[in-house]
C-alpha cells in the first residue's frame, strides 16, 4: 500500500464519519474492489474516455452503493486514481476495525469457501492469537474472490496480514539465499 492510498482512505473515512455512514462505507469497500477487478481493463484504458467510465459505474453501482462510496469513486475516476482503489480499500477496513472495536476478516481466496473452510480459519486465527478465544464466533468475515490467485490466501485481520499464496511462496523461495532461476 501506498502513501497515497492511505490518504484517499482517510478523507473517505472522514467524510464516512461525518454522515454516520461508517458501517456501511466499509461493507461497501470489498464491493468496490472487486468491482475495479472486474471491470480494470476497461477502467484502465486510456482509450476510452473518463465520462464513458463514469457512465458505467453509475449504471453498475447506482443502488447498490451509497452515495458517499459511489461519488468518492467517480472522484478517483475522474482524477485517474483508480488503480490506488485495492489500496484505499484495505487502509479504510483497517480504520473501521479500530474504529467499531469489532473483529474484521477480509480473506481473498480463489473459490467460494464452504461453511466448513470458514471454521477453520477461525480457529486458525484464533491459534495464532489474531482473534481472542470465544469471539471468534463474531468476527465478521468478508470474502473477495479472486481467481488470479492460483492457490492459497491472503487474508487480513486487526491490522495483520498473512500472505499464503502460492505467488508469494515462490517468490520467497526465489529471494531466499542458494536459490536461482537461472539457466546455466
Amino acid at each position: 500500500m501506498n502513501h497515497a492510498s492511505e490518504k484517499y482512505a482517510e478523507a473517505l473515512f472522514d467524510a464516512a464519519k461525518i454522515l454516520s455512514c461508517v458501517p456501511a462505507v466499509t461493507e461497501e469497500m470489498g464491493e468496490l474492489d472487486e468491482f475495479v477487478k472486474q471491470c480494470g481493463e476497461y477502467l484502465y484504458s486510456p482509450e476510452i474516455g473518463i465520462e464513458k467510465k463514469v457512465a458505467l459505474v453509475r449504471e453498475f453501482l447506482t443502488g447498490k452503493i451509497s452515495s458517499l462510496t459511489l461519488e468518492f469513486f467517480i472522484i478517483m475516476i475522474r482524477r485517474r486514481r483508480v488503480k490506488y482503489i485495492p489500496g484505499v480499500a484495505e487502509h479504510f477496513l483497517k480504520m473501521s476495525d479500530n474504529f467499531s472495536g469489532k473483529i474484521r476478516v477480509h480473506l481473498r481466496i480463489p473459490f467460494e469457501p464452504d461453511e466448513e473452510t470458514l471454521k477453520l480459519f477461525r480457529r486458525s486465527l484464533v491459534s495464532r492469537g489474531m482473534i481472542p478465544r470465544g469471539s471468534e464466533n463474531e468476527a465478521l468475515i468478508t470474502v473477495a474472490i479472486e481467481k488470479d490467485l492460483i492457490g492459497g490466501f491472503i487474508l487480513y485481520c486487526n491490522g495483520f496480514q498473512i500472505d499464503a499464496s502460492l505467488k508469494a511462496a515462490i517468490t520467497k523461495l526465489h529471494n531466499s539465499e542458494g536459490y536461482s532461476f537461472k539457466e546455466d
